[in-house]
C-alpha cells in the first residue's frame, strides 16, 4: 500500500510538541531515551512552569463559583467587592479588543473574567434577584461590546486604566477593619515607595545638571 510520506502524529506526541517542547527534545526523551538532557529539561520545565501559571490563573475562580453553585446561597461574597474585580478584568479586555490585539495576547483573561460575572450572577440569584441578574449580565456584555467598538473614545479607555489601581484596592475592602487597614496600609506604602524613585530620581537629575 502506498503512502502518503507524511507522518501521522500520535495525539500524545502532537500535544507535547505543541506545548511543552520541540521535537528534537522529543527524539532525545523519547527516541535516545536520555531524559537527562540538562537545556531539553531547562526547555521542558520553562514551558510546564507556563502552562501551569496560565491554568492557575485561568481556572483560579472555578473552585469557588463551584462552592456558591452546590450551596445554594452566597454568603461571605460582596457585591461590590465582585463588580469592581470585573470591572479591573474588563479594561485590559476591552482595550485589547478596541486595538485589535491578538486573541492569544488577552484570551486568558476573559476565562477569569467570565468566572466573577457567574459569581456576580448566582449572588443575585440567591438573593432573589434572578431577574436583575440577568439583567446585569446582558447590561455588562452590552457594555463590553459598546467599549470594544470604534463608537469609544480612546480617552475613556484611558481612564479607564487610570482607575484599574484605585479599583483593585477598593475591591479588597471587606467592611472588615483588620482587612481594611491592611490594604490601606500596603497602599500608603507603595504610595511611599513611588515618591522615594521620583524625589532621589529628580535629585539625581539636579545634581547632573549642576556638575555640568
Amino acid at each position: 500500500m502506498a503512502t502518503s510520506g507524511v507522518e501521522t502524529l500520535s495525539p500524545t506526541k502532537q500535544f507535547l510538541l505543541t506545548y511543552l517542547m520541540p521535537e528534537k527534545c522529543y527524539d532525545r526523551f523519547f527516541v535516545d531515551i536520555n531524559f537527562m538532557h540538562v537545556p531539553c529539561l531547562k526547555i521542558v520545565l520553562s514551558k510546564f512552569a507556563g502552562v501551569w501559571i496560565l491554568l492557575g490563573v485561568v481556572l483560579a475562580q472555578i473552585p469557588q463559583v463551584w462552592t456558591v453553585w452546590k450551596a445554594g446561597n452566597a454568603e461571605g461574597l460582596s457585591l461590590t467587592s465582585l463588580l469592581l474585580q470585573l470591572y479591573v478584568l474588563t479594561e485590559p479586555v476591552v482595550y485589547c479588543m478596541a486595538n485589535n490585539f491578538p486573541v492569544s495576547a488577552w484570551s486568558e483573561r476573559v476565562f477569569t473574567l467570565l468566572q466573577t460575572l457567574s459569581l456576580v450572577f448566582l449572588l443575585l440569584r440567591y438573593r432573589g434577584d434572578t431577574a436583575k441578574g440577568l439583567l446585569v449580565v446582558g447590561a455588562y456584555c452590552g457594555a463590553v461590546l459598546l467599549l470594544a467598538s470604534s463608537l469609544t473614545p480612546p480617552s475613556i479607555l484611558s481612564g479607564m486604566q487610570s482607575s484599574v489601581i484605585g479599583a483593585v484596592v477598593a475591591s479588597k475592602e471587606t467592611g472588615q477593619s483588620l482587612s481594611t487597614l491592611s490594604h490601606a496600609l500596603a497602599s500608603c506604602l507603595c504610595c511611599l515607595l513611588l515618591a522615594q524613585i521620583w524625589y532621589y530620581r529628580y535629585r539625581t537629575f539636579s545634581v547632573k545638571e549642576k556638575e555640568e
